[in-house]
Formats: structure tokens, sequence, C-alpha cells
């Protein structure tokens, strides 16, 4: 479910012809969803999503210094 939040949201963006779309950290605040595990499914959707040129750029907006370096390091593995 949560590849799909991503990968609808990324497919909604293009039809609405958008360039850049900006994403929380989806399910990872009150519904408690590992950070870990939500960035690595997350980034890799987001990168398909590039790739296919659904938009140009994409913004993680993320609470806080322990989201961030989970987001960054999930990063560094799959980006």
């Amino acid at each position: 479910m949560l590849r799909q939040a991503y990968a609808n949201s990324l497919l909604l963006a293009h039809q609405h012809e958008l360039h850049s779309i900006a994403f929380p950290a989806i399910s990872c605040g009150v519904y408690g969803y590992p950070a870990e595990q939500a960035a690595g499914i997350a980034l890799g959707e987001l990168k398909s999503g590039l790739q296919d040129g659904l938009v140009s750029e994409i913004f993680m907006v993320l609470h806080g210094r322990t989201a961030f370096d989970v987001w960054r390091n999930a990063a560094e593995d799959c980006l």
C-alpha cells in the first residue's frame, strides 16, 4: 500500500502536468510505520518515477534530524 501511495501520487502529478512534487514520510508518524523500511520503499518508487519522467523534481519534507538521517542513509543505499 505504501508503494502504491507514492506511485499513484506521481501518476496524478504527471496527469496534471506538474513538474515537481513534495512528500512527507507517509505513514511514519502516528501510524508508526518503521522509517527505515518506509524510506527504502518510498525512495525506490520515487526513483522509478523520476526515471520514467513522471516529474522532474521530488522533495521530501521530513520532521527532525533523526528522520533526515534515516532518509539520507536510505538514499545512499538505493540511489
